[in-house]
Formats: structure tokens, C-alpha cells, sequence
């Protein structure tokens, strides 16, 4: 019998057939480990924008010495005569803002209706002072009045006003609009 068959074509075969199922592992292999790399990498830049979500707007507001808090319309019940007093706050510049206080039912102008007017600067990081603020009555026949006061905001974002004398219960400003 003659046997004129060469194995060698079937050895090289063989070989490249070995040569890129080992070339296809370690393809795979790298592919693999890269993919895991490149989650890793997309589960910290997950992990850091959750944080910059949650964390930093909350620290953002804790740490706001901005006015801009205080800017708006803010609406009480005061809770001495149950008038609703209405308080109208924008900013002139950095650290001044001009104030607008009106109420169904001032004190000063024996129950009748009045306005204040007045500019306040920040006092400290979660208060406005003003030197004064002028009442006027509608009823012109009572001479206006300017009495100094400050707000202060507290943890829940209520606006409240703070009595020097104590001889009056708070009034508490909720934001009614921006």
C-alpha cells in the first residue's frame, strides 16, 4: 500500500486552527477584563453623580449666604389678631434687599390697614436686619412710623419675625411665590 499521504498540511492546520482559538481566548479574555474595567469605571461615576445629586444641593442650601433665599412673597396669620400679613422681599444688590410688608390689620394704625417700606442688609447666614422699616396707615391721619426688625429664616425655610421685646407671639412666614 502506498501511502503518499503528507500529514504535514493537516499538522499546520492544526496549529493555526490552536494559534487562533489561542489568539480568540486571549481576545476574550482582555475583552472580559476591560468590559469588567469599564464597569467598574461606570459604577463609580454612577456611585459619584448619586452622591452629587443628594449631597451636594442639600450642603449647597445649608451653606447659601446668599440673599436669594430670602427673595419672594411671603404670607402669615399673625397670630395676635389674625390678620394676614404679606411680605414682599427683592434684592437691590449683593447684600441689600428692599422690603414690602402689608397688613389687613396693624396695630400701629388702630386696626386699620398699612404698608411698610424699608432696606435690610444679611445679618450672619440665616437672618436680614433692618434699621427701619416705615409704617404708613391708610388712615393718613396718623404719622408714619419706622421701627427697626429682622427675619430669620429657620431649618424648614419659614421666614420668621423676630421680636426684640418678646412681648408678642412670632409671626411665621411661609414662601408663597419666587
Amino acid at each position: 500500500m502506498n501511502n503518499n499521504f503528507d500529514l504535514r498540511p493537516q499538522v499546520d492546520m492544526h496549529a493555526q486552527l490552536v494559534e487562533v482559538g489561542f489568539i480568540k481566548r486571549v481576545l476574550y479574555v482582555l475583552f472580559k477584563k476591560k468590559e469588567k474595567q469599564n464597569m467598574n469605571i461606570r459604577i463609580v461615576i454612577l456611585f459619584i453623580s448619586t452622591l452629587l445629586t443628594v449631597v451636594v444641593p442639600q450642603n449647597a442650601l445649608a451653606n447659601d449666604h446668599s440673599l436669594r433665599r430670602f427673595i419672594g412673597l411671603w404670607q402669615a396669620v399673625d397670630p395676635d389678631d389674625g390678620s394676614l400679613s404679606t411680605i414682599s422681599i427683592i434684592k437691590l444688590s449683593n447684600d441689600t434687599v428692599h422690603l414690602l410688608y402689608n397688613d389687613t390689620y396693624f396695630y400701629l394704625c388702630n386696626g386699620g390697614r398699612g404698608l411698610g417700606v424699608g432696606n435690610g442688609t444679611r445679618s450672619g447666614r440665616n437672618a436680614i436686619e433692618f434699621s427701619g422699616i416705615t409704617y404708613t396707615c391708610e388712615d393718613k391721619k396718623i404719622p408714619p412710623v419706622n421701627i427697626p426688625a429682622s427675619f430669620t429664616l429657620d431649618t424648614s425655610g419659614a421666614l420668621i419675625e423676630v421680636d426684640e421685646d418678646q412681648n408678642r407671639t412670632q409671626t411665621i412666614f411661609y414662601k408663597t411665590s419666587r
